[in-house]
Parts: structure tokens; sequence; C-alpha cells
């Protein structure tokens, strides 16, 4: 359908053009010209209105019998509006030309012009009816559109709008273009986001926002493999205390939220190369690189520890962590060998009474 209307208004630019170029000079051959052009213009405007209503009217099935009586108004106009300007005998009455080969207005021709705004005031409906098909910068482009060609044809009661109507429809087919152009933008970047959500969803953990168990294993899985023998990291196995007491007491939502808080607790203790992840239920990994000495972890895990109390206490609320932590040195070390080492260190603290860590 764009198709079509691109082929119309280019044709209508042509016809313009070319009654702009011969228009004054006096000869036979002019004078067919511009009178097989100006029927043409006549034409290609009713038949760009109709085609224009139907581009407007997306196929749905809302008010189905009422496009089809607007699309019958718009064919009717056009058929009206050609059979005036193409009977001999009264054709004169709507447009003529001078022994010189200008176009004039005959008595009749407020008639043409009634039958050119009525054609309009169908677009106009018909793109009313379909305001919710449209997204809101859409409709708002195509309604500041027919609202300037209704307001040309009006116009053209006080001065000669002619050439304003046919280069109004010729932008049309711009506008049509460009949101065309920005549709395609849109969608694809719709689809930028949703693929960039869904390597999101595939590496991260929906509830806490951290890396998930594969995602994360796989990360530092791959930054032991590549440690130097001078390299230095930390693995921490992480453990909420009595987490089904927790939801017992509290309730389920309760739990949820401690998972998020515990999280976003140990997001925060993270550099921009450390990786936190949930290892599942209420464990989590971290996994801290480069850690200079044992003061700046312990300076780093009770950090994350006061933010635990603290929320605790605001929240009058029974809930700590147990923590183990590994200190990898060096090459050659195995992402599972390390994990059952914290695992041991984490148990440890469980049985010194839970709410603390061990480093090892």
């Amino acid at each position: 359908m764009e198709k079509i209307i691109y082929f119309i208004t280019a044709a209508m630019m042509v016809c313009d053009l070319d009654t702009y170029m011969f228009a004054g000079i006096s000869t036979r051959s002019v004078y067919w010209n511009l009178k097989v052009v100006n029927f043409s213009l006549y034409l290609l405007k009713y038949l760009y209105l109709t085609v224009f209503t139907i581009y407007i009217m997306k196929e749905s099935g809302r008010f189905a019998k009422v496009k089809k009586v607007l699309l019958a108004v718009s064919i009717l106009i056009g058929i009206t509006g050609m059979v005036c300007i193409s009977l001999p005998d009264i054709r004169k009455e709507f447009y003529y030309f001078s022994s010189d080969n200008y176009f004039y207005y005959g008595r009749l021709y407020g008639i043409v012009r009634v039958l050119i705004i009525l054609d309009i005031l169908v677009l106009l409906t018909a793109l009313l009816l379909e305001k919710k098909q449209y997204r809101r910068r859409t409709f708002y482009l195509y309604l500041g559109y027919i609202l300037i060609l209704q307001f040309t044809a009006v116009a053209d009661y006080v001065i000669d709008t002619w050439y304003l109507q046919n280069l109004a429809i010729f932008f049309s087919s711009m506008i049509i273009f460009l949101d065309n152009m920005t549709q395609v933008s849109d969608q694809w970047l719709d689809a930028k986001k949703e693929l960039l959500l869904s390597e999101y969803r595939a590496s991260h953990d929906v509830m806490t926002g951290l890396w998930n168990k594969t995602s994360g294993m796989d990360q530092i899985r791959d930054y032991l493999n590549n440690m130097l023998q001078r390299d230095t990291a930390v693995l921490g196995f992480v453990d909420i205390d009595n987490f089904k007491s927790v939801n017992d007491t509290y309730g389920h939502e309760t739990g949820d939220f401690w998972i998020r808080e515990i999280a976003a607790a140990l997001q925060e203790i993270c550099g921009s190369s450390d990786i936190a992840c949930r290892y599942g239920g209420d464990e989590y990994i971290l996994f801290l690189k480069n850690v200079r000495d044992r003061d700046e972890l312990t300076a780093r895990i009770e950090g994350f520890r006061k933010k635990v109390v603290d929320k605790a206490a605001e929240r009058e609320q029974d809930v700590h962590c147990s923590i183990g932590l590994y200190q990898v040195k060096g090459a050659g070390n195995k992402l599972a060998e390390c994990i059952i080492i914290a695992d041991g260190l984490l148990y440890q603290a469980k049985d010194k009474g839970k709410d603390t860590y061990i480093i090892g």
C-alpha cells in the first residue's frame, strides 16, 4: 500500500511541474497537454484520498461496518468528482483554460472543493477510529498532516491553495517513510533490549540480581585457571543462619526480603572485578580478587556483617550469616577443591555458634 501512495504522490508532483512549466504557452499541443494533466491530477487526488483512507484503516475487526461505509463514501466522492469534470456539457462550469492556456475556476468549482473537504473528513474519521491501533507519536503525526491537508482545502475558498494541497499530499509519502523508518528503528531497539534482557536472565539470578550459579562459577573457574604464582584471591561461602526458621517465624515474604538484602550487602563490598553469585537457596559464593592482606579482607567482611546487623536491628528480626573464607594463592587451584575448603570453613563458623566467619 505504501508503494501505491509513493507512486501517486510522485505522479502528482510530476503533473504539477508540467502545469507550472507549460501554463501560459498558447499552442494547441500545450492545451491538450494541460487538459490531460489537470484531469489526471484530479483523478490522482481522489484516488490518493481513497488509498490513504485504506492505508490508515488497520486490518482489524474494530468498527468493520463503519470502515466499509467510510470506504464506500470515499469511493463515491471520487466518482462524483470525476463525473463532474468529465461531462463535456458542464465541465467548463467547474474549470476551464483561457486562450493563453491558464487555468481558471468555474462558477461550480465550489462543488469540487466541498467534495475534497468531505473526502479529507472521511480520512480524518478513519484515523480517529483507529487511534488505539497507533502509537501515540504516529497518531499525532498523521493527525497533524490531515489537519494541514484540511486547512489547505478550506483555505482554497479564500486563496488558490491547489499547489499547497498537492505539496501537502507529497509530504504524506515522506511522513509514511519516516514513520516506517522510525518503526524499524524502534523494532531494532526492542529486539536489542530483548536480547540484552535474555542474556541478563541467562547469566543472572532474577530474584537478587547477582550472577547465577552457572555464570558465577564459570567466571571464577576462568580466573583460577589463569592465576599466576604471585596472584591471590579469596573464595567465600556465605549462608544465612537458620533460614528455615526465618521463613517459619517471619513469613516467606520476609525470607525473600533477606535473600535480596544479603545479596545487596555482598554486592556492596565487591569491587568492579569481584564476583558475587547466588549459589542456591540461602547460599552465596563471594570471590574477591587481589585482596592485599588479611586486614583488608577482615575490614570488608566486617563491613558486610555490619550492614546485615544494622538492617536486622532496624526490622527487629534475628537474622545473621555464617561465612567461610578460603585464601587462594598462586596457580593450579581447582574450583571444586576451593569450594569444598570454603564450605568446610563455613561449617566451622556454624559450629562456633554461627553469626561469624572463619578465614583459612
